[in-house]
């Protein structure tokens, strides 16, 4: 079942979101597109918590516009175990970073936050279509038509990733944006990663 709501405002809307569904346990945070921290930094700040923790990945370099740190290589050495939330903070659709959330072979207990942004310049990827059963040859010549209800289509990925609830609020703009939840328990122990913390 997907819960819909809409608000309006970007950074506080994601601050309130997040803040909204906190696990009531200590919190262990991998931020998966951690950048400057402000997300994380005001939910701290806001709740008074002293028992989140924070791990960023692609963390902005303050000195120019780089950022350190490619999530993609990374994530997949990281004991995802350790954490109970996971943020993909990402622009776009966050198929890629999921995809390897998903491809994880250990074991996961965590809310994932996420957020997802569609414009005209940013459609729903070709391999997130053919994962939910459009052909190449329909991405190629119809991209337009395929990439049509593009949230839908996101939660229809979801759903065969075994994401059996979800819920979003929806800002009003250009395109559609979204801030997003929902509970990942896999577990498998299999995985062994290069290193650890």
């Amino acid at each position: 079942m997907i819960n819909h709501k809409t608000d309006n405002s970007s950074l506080a809307s994601k601050v309130k979101f997040r803040t909204d569904r906190l696990p009531s346990d200590p919190i262990r945070v991998l931020d998966c597109y951690h950048g400057s921290g402000a997300c994380w930094r005001n939910i701290k700040r806001l709740t008074g918590r002293t028992d989140i923790t924070v791990d960023g990945l692609d963390i902005e370099d303050k000195g120019s516009f780089t950022l350190l740190g490619d999530n993609q290589k990374t994530l997949p050495n990281i004991t995802l175990s350790k954490y109970n939330v996971i943020d993909v903070d990402s622009y776009g659709v966050p198929y890629d970073i999921l995809k390897d959330i998903f491809s994880y072979q250990g074991e996961i207990n965590a809310i994932i936050y996420f957020t997802m942004c569609l414009t005209f310049m940013r459609k729903v990827p070709n391999e997130l279509l053919e994962d939910i059963g459009f052909t190449k040859k329909m991405c190629s010549e119809a991209p337009v038509f395929v990439s049509k209800n593009g949230v839908d289509k996101f939660f229809e990925w979801l759903s065969l990733n075994e994401v059996k609830e979800a819920e979003y609020i929806s800002l009003p703009g250009n395109g559609v944006h979204i801030y997003g939840a929902f509970k990942i328990h896999r577990t498998r122990k299999d995985h062994t990663p290069l290193f650890s913390k």
